[in-house]
């Protein structure tokens, strides 16, 4: 049984594999290596950074890159607007410029002041101009076409990709049950008749649920990470 961690992608990646080997873990570390290069916003020489700051309407980039895009698309598309990656201006605006990877979780009395300070809730709506819509991607050749001014910044689209792929790498085709983990997205297989038991913590403390899972995927946040003060008597979260 395979249980190791290491930390990419401005989180903890885990793998859980009954029956893979050492190579499995190597093989898992050179993918993660290949999504940073490719789509971290915090690297200026990466793809995404590229495709960013590119002031031509239409762009080439890797298999990758097109993939996490046409993902990207197809979730505003599914949530008819609510899982908008295209926010990356918004984000940066709120203090959120620099990765957050090295930083240490908030305490529990941040949280409840956090909390606190939020009276007046909503149900979330989509975004009015969202630069989306005229977005078109051709995954085959690479081909991104897209408003120069819209910038992306994938998040959890990125690392549920990242947990798609590592279950098709080779080292883990004979493995029984597997879990890839990162920074909370969850990809999970198990064999016919078993299942995993998934823990959902709460921010404040404790369990907030348990269920089994024999595969699937499972994207989760919490305010336990990546909560800040956004410089105006507030606080910002980032999903």
């Amino acid at each position: 049984m395979i249980n190791s961690s290491f930390t990419s992608m401005g989180g903890d990646i885990t793998l859980i594999a009954e029956g893979a080997g050492e190579e499995s873990i190597a093989e898992l570390q050179a993918l993660a290596a290949e999504f940073e290069l490719a789509l971290s916003r915090f690297d200026p020489n990466s793809e995404l950074s590229q495709l960013n700051s590119s002031l031509a309407e239409e762009c080439q980039g890797s298999a990758l890159l097109a993939t996490a895009v046409e993902g990207a698309r197809q979730a505003w598309l599914q949530s008819q607007g609510l899982v908008d990656c295209g926010l990356l201006d918004e984000i940066e605006n709120v203090g959120y410029t620099t990765s957050k990877k090295n930083e240490e979780d908030p305490e529990a009395y941040l949280l409840q002041e956090a909390l606190s300070k939020t009276t007046q809730r909503r149900a979330a709506e989509p975004r009015i101009g969202s630069p989306w819509r005229p977005v078109s991607v051709d995954v085959p050749t690479g081909k991104i076409r897209k408003p120069v001014e819209a910038a992306f910044d994938f998040g959890g689209i990125a690392k549920g990709l990242f947990c798609d792929i590592a279950l098709t790498l080779p080292s883990l085709q004979d493995a029984g049950f597997v879990c890839v983990s990162a920074a909370g997205d969850l990809r999970l297989a198990a064999p016919i008749g078993a299942s995993w038991p998934v823990r959902v913590e709460h921010p404040l403390g404790g369990e907030a649920c348990i269920f089994f899972l024999t595969s699937g995927s499972v994207a989760t946040s919490g305010l336990s990470k990546r909560i800040w003060p956004d410089g105006n008597g507030g606080y910002a979260h980032h999903l």
